[in-house]
């Protein structure tokens, strides 16, 4: 009765995963490759670079619909993820120079010490502390969170060079809007996954203000005198797969609920 019981959930959580699995990816797939010109190129190694990480993003969202070891599992293998998709953005820029690869070095450290400001004074985002989820801390904060950083101010101001915006200060602002609208999905999917928690247990609206003016202060970072320089498009696609692995994870907790 209780292998029943077990099994009859696990399935439950197996639909559930090839449901969003199906109407997150397949569309995103379905924009990429009906819209040809957001492809990185035609050859053959930045599409498969782009089925590697849809498959890692895929097998992610799996991992973590389905409750129980596999969860765990697959949280552990996070900081591992960041990396490799970070290092597969950065691999795919256009113009590459000692110039953008310092600028994005700085924007990974500059972003770590205002998480280091932000959980030890409360003052930008609110009263928040960092999990396990994010693999080791060094003075409460995990170094991963910079490399999180980078991924997403590099993959939205890409994302807009493709889409053809140019003026340096509407991507520094719209870039900073994107993550900001982007991180209205990712904070009930972060303290489900235990990445960090709120004293209160409310996300304040103060966050998410504390996100734009980051947003705004590294997109300026990396964008001016250098805006001819982010141009990258392995950008949207990875954008877009972040689009959808924490929309896929915000639906399935709103309708079936956390594990």
């Amino acid at each position: 009765m209780v292998l029943r019981i077990c099994l009859g959930k696990v399935s439950k959580h197996i639909v559930v995963a090839i449901v969003v699995i199906l109407f997150f990816k397949i569309r995103t797939l379905k924009a990429l490759f009906f819209f040809p010109n957001l492809l990185p190129d035609t050859s053959d190694k930045p599409k498969m670079l782009i089925w590697v990480l849809v498959i890692l993003h895929v097998v992610g969202i799996a991992g973590f619909t389905i409750c129980g070891f596999w969860n765990r599992w697959f949280l552990f293998l996070v900081p591992f993820h960041l990396l490799i998709t970070t290092s597969l953005l950065i691999s795919g820029s256009v113009k590459p120079s000692n110039s953008l690869y310092a600028r994005i070095f700085f924007v990974g450290i500059l972003g770590y010490f205002i998480e280091l400001f932000g959980v030890h004074t409360g003052l930008l985002f609110g009263h928040y502390h960092y999990s396990t989820g994010l693999g080791i801390k060094i003075f409460e904060v995990p170094p991963i969170i910079g490399i999180n950083w980078i991924l997403l101010i590099y993959s939205s101001l890409g994302a807009l060079d493709v889409l053809g915006f140019k003026s340096p200060f509407l991507k520094i602002v719209l870039g900073a809007v994107l993550i900001t609208l982007l991180d209205v999905l990712i904070e009930p999917v972060a303290i489900r996954l235990n990445f960090w928690y709120w004293e209160s247990n409310i996300i304040p609206l103060q966050n998410y203000f504390g996100w734009f003016v980051t947003a705004l202060l590294l997109n300026s970072l990396l964008v001016i005198r250098n805006e001819d320089k982010t141009f990258n498009k392995m950008s949207l696609p990875i954008f877009l797969m972040q689009l959808a692995f924490f929309a896929s994870l915000f639906l399935k907790s709103i309708i079936f609920g956390n594990c």
